[in-house]
């Protein structure tokens, strides 16, 4: 699929939507997006090897669709990540490149769309709200992933950190309670070996056919992958 239609896709049923600045506005998110040439979509491409160029960029069905929370702040955007049009600084980008993702099979995407707006909210970081997100703007994201979904067609879907579990399983808690954390956090769906908590797989009329695997975050990965061998269980996951 070309990408430069999942864009023109997210104009109309988000950036033309009646109201959606007010939404964004109302969860502390500036609408931005088709900014870069290599980054997570929908700041960047979400194509992340030499055909990244949004007008070139495509993906074909039955890959890997990688699930992050959202972009960050609009400081970070503007000063520390992406000067020369890339995400290329990005720690959560260089550790996902060491566990085996085909990239010209990988879709990067965020479930939270926009920037945090650090400049109005002050002490907004990448990793700290002041501005808490609303019910609405939740909605808007998830009926965007869904759409999402349908047009990468993804065969795995790779989401990354428990707040990403936490929304899915809020949208969909029938199909997605082993990742709300209610009862434990992520490292701990990896502590047994006789048990796979970590992966989802679905079969139904909503998501199709697909591996969801909630992992810890890989920005923190030299912490967060160290113990109960999750490196390898993650690289064994996505082989299956």
């Amino acid at each position: 699929m070309n990408i430069k239609t999942l864009f023109e896709t997210y104009t109309v049923l988000v950036s033309n939507r009646e109201g959606s600045e007010s939404i964004f506005s109302k969860s502390g998110m500036l609408n931005i997006y088709d900014k870069l040439d290599y980054g997570f979509f929908p700041l960047g491409s979400g194509i992340l090897t030499d055909k990244s160029e949004i007008k070139k960029a495509s993906i074909p069905s039955n890959g890997t669709m990688v699930l992050g929370n959202d972009f960050g702040t609009l400081n970070y955007f503007e000063t520390k990540c992406c000067k020369t049009n890339r995400e290329e600084s990005s720690k959560t980008i260089r550790n996902l490149g060491n566990i085996g993702l085909e990239l010209e099979k990988t879709f990067f995407t965020n479930f939270y769309l926009g920037l945090r707006n650090d400049k109005l909210f002050n002490g907004t970081t990448n990793t700290k709200r002041i501005k808490q997100i609303e019910q609405d703007y939740k909605e808007l994201c998830y009926n965007f992933f869904q759409v999402q979904l349908e047009m990468i067609e993804p065969k795995i879907v790779l989401c990354l950190g428990a707040e990403v579990g936490k929304i899915l399983s809020e949208f969909s808690p029938e199909v997605f309670s082993k990742f709300s954390m209610k009862k434990n956090n992520i490292s701990a769906l990896f502590a047994d070996s006789t048990k796979q908590d970590y992966i989802i797989d679905t079969d139904d009329s909503v998501f199709g056919k697909k591996r969801f695997i909630l992992i810890p975050h890989p920005s923190y990965a030299h912490i967060n992958w160290k113990q109960h061998d999750i490196k390898s269980k993650i690289e064994k996951a996505l082989l299956t």
